[in-house]
């Protein structure tokens, strides 16, 4: 979550150079509250690091519990790189993911 940002470009950029099989046993989206920045942010990115690859994108505003939710049971892995972190409603997020099946792993420096 947050990939339209500068984090999410380092991220984008880190992923295609390195990550093998992108698309055929590597699979991810980008998310946001903006499908149209996280179009822009994928479109900014792939004209220095040319992909066949198409993620997916999924717009959630972090206020919205349910679409939270939704978004956090497609996905294997949710990493939040949205900021300013200490300003983001992260803690919504953190919310969506510890329900039924899904396991939270948290990291501060």
């Amino acid at each position: 979550y947050g990939a339209s940002g500068y984090t999410g470009s380092l991220c984008l950029e880190y992923i295609l150079k390195t990550v093998e099989n992108l698309g055929s046993r590597v699979t991810f989206a980008l998310a946001g509250r903006s499908e149209d920045k996280l179009r822009a942010r994928w479109k900014e990115v792939t004209s220095r690091h040319p992909t066949t690859y198409e993620p997916g994108f999924i717009a959630c505003d972090l206020k919205d519990p349910v679409a939270i939710r939704s978004m956090v049971i497609r996905a294997r892995v949710v990493v939040n790189i949205a900021g300013p972190f200490m300003l983001t409603p992260a803690d919504m997020l953190v919310r969506g993911a510890t329900r039924d099946d899904v396991t939270l792993e948290t990291t501060r420096p």
